[in-house]
């Protein structure tokens, strides 16, 4: 049980880390002037401010991590979407899909891939990108026109150019703005993300309280790492008693299409069941007789966990910042949406995937 303490908890440490670097920019600013930024870009029009914040959630979310894009590029959806006088939902439920469904690129893109690849003798060691490129271009191509389909009428014409927003505290913007560039550089290097990130919020947190703000009104989404630990250590302890074996006859075998889509619908179902991360940690030793399965195992728990709200991180955070920004999500439509979107997400990934030449 300590081992596998220690393997998850910095996954929780990070949540409550980068949930706290949030909330600080949002409070200083640093959200509304990125917004203002792309909205400059797209000369008033609201199809290519839309092609924006795509192609920002594609980068952020593949050499950041979807967490990233949950937390940083989502409240900038939202702020933008607001000053342009335009409904937010549809441009913060791009960043939360291509959050989810854009993170099947990179190792660093989803903490289930690094899962993924560090596990001995997972048959991803050493190719996981060209094992998963394919897959992750399609994932991100239907999401895209998902949110196309959802959305015409709010993503044509144009919009008044708002006025440049005023900073709060501009001592503490740059810092803020620069915190979040370091963490860019040293996600994107590669480094394991955890401590930055506590480094970030510590240093942000000590400053913020130095420019005569109370730190202690900051909102952290304590109970949410709490119930997130709690999934992991009751699939932790089942596992043995004989849900590992269960699990393993539910994934079945066999490397054709058929298999390896019914292999990514268990993913699926077992991640917004539980959470993908307990899922993937329950499901992963049922596929490592084949690249074909463990990418499949990916597809579901990363581009199908979308559909409830618990299904990733991401979408718990992304829902926690919605909430801190004034957004409300009507979580009838928004799972039926995206349940949609998973059920045309999964077979078109899984089709690509028989394209590539894996066992």
């Amino acid at each position: 049980m300590l081992e596998f303490l220690a393997t998850v908890l910095p996954v929780l440490i990070f949540l409550l880390a980068i949930a706290l670097v949030a909330e600080i920019c949002d409070r200083v600013g640093v959200f509304d002037v990125a917004g203002h930024a792309l909205l400059r870009l797209s000369g008033g029009r609201v199809l290519p401010l839309w092609i924006g914040l795509v192609l920002l959630c594609l980068v952020t979310t593949s050499v950041l991590s979807l967490d990233t894009t949950a937390v940083l590029v989502a409240p900038v959806a939202i702020a933008m979407a607001k000053r342009a006088r335009l409904d937010p939902v549809p441009f913060a439920v791009t960043a939360v899909w291509l959050a989810n469904t854009g993170s099947l690129l990179l190792p660093v893109s989803n903490l289930t891939n690094l899962l993924s690849a560090a596990v001995h003798g997972s048959p991803l060691q050493g190719q996981f990108t060209a094992s998963t490129w394919l897959p992750a271009l399609t994932a991100s191509v239907v999401t895209v026109v998902a949110v196309a389909v959802f959305w015409p009428r709010v993503l044509k014409g144009r919009f008044r150019m708002p006025a440049a927003p005023k900073p709060r505290d501009t001592v503490m913007l740059w810092l803020a703005g620069a915190v979040c560039l370091a963490l860019a550089v040293l996600f994107g290097l590669g480094v394991a993300p955890t401590w930055p990130t506590v480094a970030a919020a510590v240093v942000l947190t000590v400053a913020y309280a130095k420019r005569g703000r109370s730190w202690r009104k900051l909102r952290v989404p304590w109970l949410m790492a709490l119930v997130v630990l709690a999934l992991f250590v009751v699939v932790r302890v089942l596992g043995p008693l004989g849900l590992d074996a269960w699990l393993a006859s539910l994934l079945g075998d066999g490397h054709g299409f058929t298999e390896q889509l019914r292999v990514a619908f268990v993913g699926a179902l077992g991640s917004n069941l539980v959470n993908n991360l307990p899922a993937f940690l329950a499901l992963q030793p049922g596929v490592d007789d084949g690249t074909g399965r463990a990418v499949s195992l990916l597809i579901g728990a990363n581009a199908g966990s979308i559909v409830t709200p618990w299904g990733s991180l991401a979408t718990l955070l992304w829902l926690w910042r919605c909430k801190a920004s004034g957004v409300k999500i009507a979580l009838g439509p928004h799972i039926l949406r995206s349940g949609a979107l998973a059920a045309a997400v999964l077979p078109a990934s899984v089709g690509a995937l028989q394209l590539l030449p894996l066992s």
